[in-house]
């Protein structure tokens, strides 16, 4: 087993303070996609596949942020105690339904940002980026 080190990417990253986790706050609230890493994009909502929050290691909690300058979308692992946290239901998770928001505002920003309809993205130190 052979752990991957790109040091190279490292500075076109940003930081992770670039991020606004409270993007996605004002989420209120069965469709298959393929075994990516990504987050697809409908009118209604956006989720994460099931990969992806695999790929997490399937954390009981977690947050999702964006840094509207570099079109990046972060999600990472997070505490009950964290701000704007989610926490996915057996259900979501057994239906492959992992939403980050059902919040028609948030999505309408998105697409304004120009995001596509899906969003595939990479583990970097224990954290989803997702480039768009």
């Amino acid at each position: 087993y052979h752990k991957r080190i790109e040091i190279k990417s490292k500075k076109l990253l940003p930081s992770v303070n670039t991020f606004d986790f409270s993007f996605f706050a004002d989420n209120k609230g069965k469709h298959h996609a393929a075994d990516t890493v990504a987050i697809a994009v409908t009118n209604s909502y956006i989720k994460l596949s099931l990969a992806a929050y695999r790929k997490l290691k399937g954390p009981e909690y977690f947050r999702v942020g964006i840094d509207v300058h570099n079109k990046a979308i972060c999600v990472s692992p997070a505490l009950k105690t964290e701000s704007h946290v989610f926490k996915p239901t057996a259900k979501q998770i057994e239906q492959n339904t992992i939403y980050i928001t059902k919040s028609r505002h948030v999505i309408k920003k998105l697409k304004e940002l120009g995001i596509p309809k899906m969003v595939t993205g990479t583990l970097v130190d224990g954290e989803l980026l997702f480039k768009f």
